[in-house]
């Protein structure tokens, strides 16, 4: 449900989120539910303020039921930029958390409802930064190994993470159970968790895709890139060659024979278009045939 427009962002409500509220009212926890809100929307709106930063345009900030979620452009959010707008939730959590003490302090009267903003505060900041995909910590942790590995491997790696932490909060909860104590939390964020690391196995073809699109806009805007150079058997299956690519360089595979010469190049935009056009299990050298006939 739309209310509003700011910057070119749509500003919605989930519609579920006034019966929400009123049960809250009734069960005499509004304050709780109010300060939880707050601090998911601050949370996600610092995320907003970074992508307008470094021109990542944000379609909707979205207030639902137990949450919100800042809807942006993916194709913008590569290197530093995704690792700046993802440390910006809990950064700005956990300094929340801290002038909420302060103020603590100085205003005892409103300790309890200040204690409770602060504690989910500080939740907020520990969940996210858990290094796992799709979570804040497990996007800042995939920029920074973007030196070492290709975005193919640490997106598997850490989309598997949070399959696994997804798995611990499930276990945690029967754990709990068997000793007849229940949380909504864990079962909750252990659903999320896997169901959101299988989404981003999904959809890692199109984030491949999004980081080439990317590179071959600010090439035609006139900015440089780095060339890196892979080496490839031409037996080596295409699907395979895809997963080398590294994200932020212009990539050129040298296509060889058994004896190690050099049939010819394929640079990753005749690899992809071979992949789109033959498919991912033809082999690099008959990809390069293909492309010299073409």
């Amino acid at each position: 449900m739309r209310f509003g427009l700011l910057g070119g962002t749509e500003l919605r409500v989930h519609p579920l989120l006034l019966p929400v509220l009123a049960a809250a009212c009734v069960l005499g926890k509004l304050n709780a539910l109010l300060a939880a809100l707050l601090a998911i929307v601050l949370h996600e709106t610092s995320h907003a303020i970074l992508c307008y930063a470094f021109g990542v345009r944000v379609y909707a900030l979205e207030l639902m039921p137990f949450g919100a979620v800042a809807r942006v452009d993916r194709q913008g959010m590569m290197g530093q930029a995704e690792l700046c707008i993802a440390a910006a939730g809990p950064v700005t959590s956990l300094v929340i958390a801290g002038c909420t003490a302060m103020c603590a302090d100085l205003f005892p009267r409103t300790m309890p409802l200040l204690r409770t903003f602060m504690t989910y505060n500080i939740v907020l900041a520990a969940v996210n930064l858990l290094p796992a995909l799709p979570l804040d910590g497990g996007r800042v942790l995939r920029a920074l190994l973007q030196k070492r590995m290709t975005l193919h491997t640490s997106s598997v790696l850490l989309s598997g993470l949070g399959i696994l932490f997804g798995t611990g909060f499930l276990t945690l909860t029967v754990c709990c159970a068997l000793r007849e104590i229940y949380n909504l939390t864990f079962p909750t964020m252990g659903l999320f968790l896997i169901v959101a690391g299988i989404r981003e196995l999904r959809l890692l073809p199109e984030t491949e895709v999004r980081a080439y699109v990317r590179r071959l806009d600010a090439l035609q805007r006139g900015a440089g890139c780095q060339v890196r150079l892979l080496l490839a058997h031409a037996s080596m299956p295409a699907s395979e060659a895809v997963r080398l690519l590294e994200r932020d360089s212009f990539n050129v595979l040298r296509v060889v024979d058994e004896k190690m010469r050099l049939l010819g190049e394929l640079d990753e935009s005749a690899l992809l278009r071979g992949v789109a056009v033959y498919g991912g299990e033809r082999s690099v050298g008959e990809l390069l045939t293909f492309d010299r006939e073409g």
